[in-house]
Formats: structure tokens, C-alpha cells, sequence
């Protein structure tokens, strides 16, 4: 084809049109925006872990780690002695108040020096999450080449809490990568996939349990029972080599009721654990049960602890019964409902709010959805400019949680299910 007449083919023809495209530079452009924005991924990638280790560690100006891994380690290292790892504190002072089986799960990492620790760590993490995301979005038809405007913007709004999570070594980029792939298991009916990596998530951290009442919402009993089992054996099995059957059973109890009954009962304790001294309602706490402790006391708190809760789970619940909302909605759902409603959500737990800004982002043709997602941008760069000034006790990032589910929600029933099939 002459370059110098590239209307040599008819007006029609494919090819006619790709080739003219290379002529003006378009094919080219698609090739360099591709170039720069995996270039782009990899120096913010690069970044992430570099500061990531440089956080793992004691430097000139500091005698400790400023990261979560370390607790976990140590949690790691106490369960390897056949001990329950529940409260054990690490040098900068962090208790570990998780279930035994991540303590069990990282015990090979304990023999190492910590900065590799945490580059493995690191890497484990990111590369579940990556694969968690993309499962996700596979699950809800979407295909081929990274669109800015379909996979870019719901990564960018969660950027800063999931860059804070990685360096700190936290495990919601891990959490997100399970639920992802989980929620992928679950449209494709593979109930054993979907029970392990559902399972194996809450085994780490309670946060994801309610994705359980989705699961049964759903009415799929086969996949509901699968995770039970899935649960139980992730808590029993994984750490049954260092405590034994018994002492895994003892230190999942005693988890489940210094963190989750104890809670329950006293949404406003100040402490993660009893020798704890440490106010978890803080300004970094997003969490809409916080904002309330905060802010009232006696009876007003209970009420409007009550009031929210109703608020929050109730038209969840609705939903889940009718059975009319597509899956990865009330997935997503479930994920926003427990960041506002658990006593504790530090501002790196949002990174589990992306499956509901990516839905929310399928669907930003439909009336309020675009401007409560850029409400929402706004809402989050005010809190992380802000969170050591005054401004930071403001629940900024709490409020845009609160729009992003209920925008969710209003449109939950009335939307078609991205996935295109029936569960």
C-alpha cells in the first residue's frame, strides 16, 4: 500500500482502516500509551517495594521496623514453639490479634533476615492481588487490553490505601487477591476453589465472613457448606503441626472471642487486646462504628450503634432474600458493609472497597454514579492530605465508604448481572 495514497483500498475494508490508522499515527500512539502506562506500573511497583523494605527494617534514624510484618513474625515464631501467637506483641510495640493460621502460614519466613521476609512478603501479596483483580474482572466480562477508563479509575481511587497497605506488609492486598479469585470461583460454580479462597481469607482476617451470608443468599447450600469446612479446616489444620488439633481449636476460640465476641459486645473498647493500651479510635479509623464511639456516649451511642446497623445490613439483607441483585454486586456489598461497620477499618482496609468501585464503574452511564465516584476521589485525597491535621478526624474516607455502598445498593436490584448468568 501506497503511503501516499492510503485510500487505495475501498472505504469499507478493514484493513483500509487499520493501515490508515498506522499512516496517522494512531497505531503508533495506542503502542506508546501502552508503553507508558506499563512503565508508569512498574516505577510505582518499584517504588512500592523499595519503600516497602526500606520500612521492614531499623534505619539510621530509627531502632524499628515501621511494618505490620514484624508482629506477624513474631506471632509466626511463638506458634512454631507450640504456643497460642494471640497477643504477642513485636518490637515497635503491634499485637497480633489475628486468627493462628497466618501465624502458621509464615513460620518459613522466620528463619530469614526480616527485609527479605518482607520482599517475599511483598511479592506474595502483590502478586495474589494482581490475580485477584483480575479474576474479578474477567468474572464480570471484561476482557482484553487494560482500559483507563473501566480498570483505571477504580485502581487509581483505591491507590493510596493499597500502596499504604503494601508498605506497612498488611494483609489486605492478600485479602482482596482471595475474595477476587473467589468471587471468579464462585460465578464459574466451582464450589471447592471457591470455598478454600473464601475460606482462607477469613481464616486471616474476619473481615470477608460476610461473604458467607452472600454465598447463602445465593442459595448455593453446596458451596455454602464447602466454605464452612473450608473455614474450619484453614483455622484447625493449617496451624495443627505446632499446637496440635486441640491447641488449634483453643487458639481459633480464643481469637473469636478476644476480637469478634468481645466487639460484639463492646464495639467501643479502646484496645486490641487487654494488655494493649493502644486507642484504636483514632482519626485513621474510618470505620462508621468508630465515627459514633467517638463522638457519643451512654445511651445515644447505643441507639445510634443499633441505628446504623439496621441501616447498613437490613437493605443488604433485603437484597440477598429477593435474590434480584447480580453477584458481584452483593459481593461487593458485603466487602463496603464490614469496612463501616467494624469497629476497626484503618484507612489501608479499603482496599477491599475495589470490587465496588469497579462495578460502580461499569456502570457510570447511569444517573449520580459518576459524580459520587469522583465525590469519592475527592473524599479520599482530603483525608490522606489531611490525616495529621485536624481535618483528619473528620471520617472522610469513612463518608465516601457510606456513598460508594449506598449508591451500590439503590441501583443493586434494578442492574443486570455483569456476569450474564444465573447463579
Amino acid at each position: 500500500m501506497d503511503p501516499e495514497q492510503p485510500t487505495a483500498l475501498p472505504a469499507g475494508s478493514v484493513r483500509f482502516r487499520w493501515e490508515n490508522a498506522h499512516v496517522f499515527g494512531i497505531r503508533n500512539g495506542m503502542g506508546q500509551t501502552r508503553w507508558i502506562s506499563g512503565a508508569l506500573a512498574v516505577l510505582l511497583v518499584g517504588w512500592l517495594f523499595a519503600s516497602t523494605l526500606h520500612r521492614a527494617g531499623p534505619t539510621e534514624t530509627r531502632s524499628v521496623a515501621r511494618s505490620d510484618l514484624p508482629a506477624y513474625l513474631a506471632a509466626a515464631a511463638v506458634i512454631q514453639d507450640g504456643e497460642d501467637p494471640f497477643g504477642v506483641v513485636s518490637e515497635r510495640g503491634w499485637p497480633y490479634v489475628y486468627p493462628p493460621t497466618l501465624a502458621a502460614l509464615l513460620v518459613p519466613l522466620v528463619a530469614l533476615p526480616q527485609r527479605v521476609s518482607a520482599a517475599i512478603w511483598f511479592m506474595l501479596s502483590f502478586t495474589i492481588m494482581v490475580c485477584g483483580m483480575l479474576a474479578f474482572r474477567r468474572a464480570l466480562g471484561r476482557r482484553g487490553a487494560f482500559r483507563w477508563v473501566d480498570d483505571g479509575w477504580p485502581l487509581a481511587l483505591v491507590f493510596f490505601p493499597i500502596a499504604s497497605c503494601l508498605e506497612r506488609g498488611q494483609v489486605g492486598a492478600l485479602l482482596l487477591g482471595l475474595v477476587g479469585l473467589g468471587f471468579r470461583f464462585f460465578s464459574q460454580k466451582r464450589n471447592t476453589l471457591c470455598a478454600l479462597s473464601v475460606g482462607l481469607a477469613v481464616a486471616i482476617k474476619t473481615t470477608p465472613a460476610l461473604l458467607f451470608l452472600v454465598i447463602a443468599g445465593a442459595r448455593r447450600g453446596r458451596a455454602f457448606a464447602a466454605c464452612v469446612v473450608a473455614l474450619v479446616a484453614w483455622l484447625v489444620l493449617a496451624p495443627a503441626p505446632y499446637l496440635g488439633f486441640a491447641g488449634s481449636a483453643k487458639a481459633a476460640y480464643h481469637h473469636t472471642d478476644r476480637m469478634v465476641l468481645r466487639y460484639l459486645h463492646d464495639p467501643g473498647a479502646p484496645n486490641l487486646t487487654e494488655n494493649s493500651s493502644f486507642d484504636v479510635h483514632i482519626n485513621t479509623n474510618q470505620s462508621l462504628t468508630s465515627q459514633i464511639v467517638r463522638r457519643t456516649s451512654g445511651t445515644a451511642r447505643q441507639a445510634l450503634l443499633l441505628l446504623s446497623v439496621l441501616v447498613i445490613l437490613a437493605p443488604l439483607f433485603v437484597v440477598l432474600v429477593r435474590g434480584s441483585s447480580p453477584p458481584a454486586e452483593t459481593w461487593s456489598l458485603a466487602l463496603a458493609a464490614t469496612l463501616l461497620l467494624s469497629p476497626v477499618a484503618w484507612h489501608h482496609h479499603h482496599v477491599l472497597l475495589w470490587p465496588a468501585l469497579f462495578v460502580l464503574t461499569q456502570r457510570r452511564r447511569e444517573p449520580l454514579v459518576t459524580p459520587i465516584l469522583a465525590a469519592f476521589c475527592v473524599l479520599s485525597v482530603l483525608h490522606f492530605a489531611g490525616k495529621n491535621t485536624a481535618l483528619g478526624d473528620a471520617g472522610l474516607l469513612g463518608m465516601g465508604t457510606l456513598l460508594v455502598y449506598g449508591t451500590l445498593l439503590l441501583g443493586a436490584s434494578g442492574a443486570k448481572d455483569p456476569v450474564g448468568q444465573s447463579m
